[in-house]
């Protein structure tokens, strides 16, 4: 959304950024990758505010709201989990600089971590879990094997098989490959 690098108007930036995402919600109210943008873009906005010394807690409560409104539509993601946890870490981190109680923050933060770690956990199992075919082959473009094994690899069922295939002919613009 803004780069500091080029300089420019950062919160403009960051205004015409969360317009666009209003204007795809408005379009698509249940766009879960819309809110999960707009909740990024208002985290980045306060950690842009944070370091420019200015109070980032209003951006970084409606993140956290997008958040909460993205894991209702998709409990599943861990990356939603994850984000809310460090807005809300980042929330508690300002109150406690500013003397204020954060605990009620800080074990937010902690069960929305402890979830995603769970949910990333069960990913990565899962993926572990599925058995991996490969086909190795100098063949696999417009050639009989190529044209006879395309649909094979489409058809394998990807929840139990991690489908692999590797070619070892040289780089070309052949439609199949």
């Amino acid at each position: 959304v803004w780069d500091g690098e080029r300089g420019g108007d950062a919160e403009g930036d960051f205004a015409k950024a969360l317009a666009d995402l209003d204007s795809a919600l408005a379009i698509h109210p249940g766009s879960t990758a819309a809110r999960a943008l707009r909740a990024e873009c208002r985290m980045n906005w306060g950690f842009h505010l944070e370091a420019t010394g200015a109070d980032p807690d209003e951006r970084f409560a409606q993140a956290e709201e997008d958040y909460g409104r993205a894991i209702a539509d998709r409990p599943d993601l861990a990356e939603g989990w994850k984000c809310r946890g460090i807005v809300r870490s980042n929330r508690a981190a300002n109150r406690l600089r500013a003397g204020q109680d954060a605990r009620v923050l800080l074990a937010a933060a902690l069960e929305d971590l402890d979830r995603a770690l769970a949910l990333d956990a069960r990913d990565a199992e899962a993926r572990w879990r599925r058995g991996w075919v490969g086909y190795l082959s100098g063949d696999l473009h417009m050639h009989a094997v190529g044209l006879l094994t395309a649909e094979l690899f489409e058809l394998h069922d990807r929840e139990r098989f991690e489908v692999w295939a590797f070619d070892w002919t040289p780089p070309s613009a052949q439609p199949l490959r």
